[in-house]
């Protein structure tokens, strides 16, 4: 944003200590204030520090393990589900001039115990705090980005309208994005920076390797699902064990992506010349 837009982030929070040790190394100019957003005195150190340096927006993204499908055991009821309670009231003790708040798609219609939609009730409370509301689903991809990541996406304004941009239709696709990379397995390392294949248990690497690109090993017809001991895996989602796809922008990845059994998490792979495909692991962070 700063190099494009001029914006500069000057007061950011985040509450794992760790995270926040790396976004204060990252953004050194960014004052990051690190603590639960509903303690008082965390709360307060925030809205000071944005009075203070002149702040214009805010930003946020509150998580979204409460409302996203990926978690199997989501309760948008809990404490972080009801993250955008303290974000509202922070807005309306700083009054920025525009807002985006940011999250899984589930928020805009996620119901709570007390009955209140999570996305009509945000975009209800801006609007009567005076701001002119454009809210809808946005994917990624459609912005130059090699990642299906469709997100919820509020945008507020005060002085006028703040419309959801235009889409484009250029796709870049996985193969595009990463496709002239060399091919590794398990274990090796390129010599490139950053792309180097973490471990898979051997059992499980012998099951990708004879599930093509884009397909699941739960369809083959022998190599199924293991565990690391090579037992038959209890694993239930359709999408464990699953390869990527080459010729559409990637799945969104998940925080743990380095595990077979997650999202689709496996790499796609090309046909070798004895009929198992390359590439049996997850992706590098390159």
């Amino acid at each position: 944003m700063k190099d494009n837009l001029g914006l500069v982030g000057s007061v950011s929070n985040e509450i794992v200590p760790q995270r926040a040790k790396w976004a204060q190394e990252l953004y050194p100019e960014c004052k990051v204030v690190c603590g639960d957003i509903w303690d008082k005195d965390v709360f307060e150190k925030l809205v000071q520090l944005h009075k203070e340096k002149g702040c214009t927006g805010v930003m946020a993204s509150p998580a979204c393990q409460s409302y996203t499908l990926s978690n199997s055991r989501r309760n948008p009821s809990d404490k972080r589900g009801h993250l955008f309670e303290p974000t509202l009231e922070f807005i309306k003790y700083t009054v920025p001039e525009w807002i985006l708040i940011e999250n899984v798609l589930q928020m805009l219609v996620v119901k709570l115990d007390d009955g209140r939609i999570v996305g009509e009730y945000i975009v209800e409370e801006l609007r009567k705090m005076g701001y002119i509301v454009h809210y809808g689903v946005q994917n990624a991809a459609n912005f130059f980005v090699p990642q299906n990541r469709r997100r919820a996406i509020i945008l507020a304004r005060k002085a006028k309208a703040w419309e959801l941009p235009t889409l484009f239709d250029e796709i870049i696709t996985l193969e595009d994005a990463i496709g002239d990379l060399p091919s590794i397995e398990c274990g090796e390392d390129s010599g490139i920076k950053y792309h180097v294949a973490l471990m898979w248990a051997l059992p499980q690497i012998e099951v990708m390797k004879h599930t093509p690109t884009g397909c699941s090993a739960h369809d083959n017809p022998v190599w199924k699902p293991v565990n690391v001991d090579g037992t038959p895996s209890k694993a239930k989602f359709h999408c464990s064990f699953q390869r990527k796809v080459w010729n559409e922008p990637c799945n969104t990845i998940l925080c743990d992506s380095k595990g077979v059994s997650g999202f689709r998490n496996c790499h796609p792979g090309r046909l070798l010349p004895d009929g198992t495909y390359s590439d049996a692991r997850p992706l590098t962070v390159l």
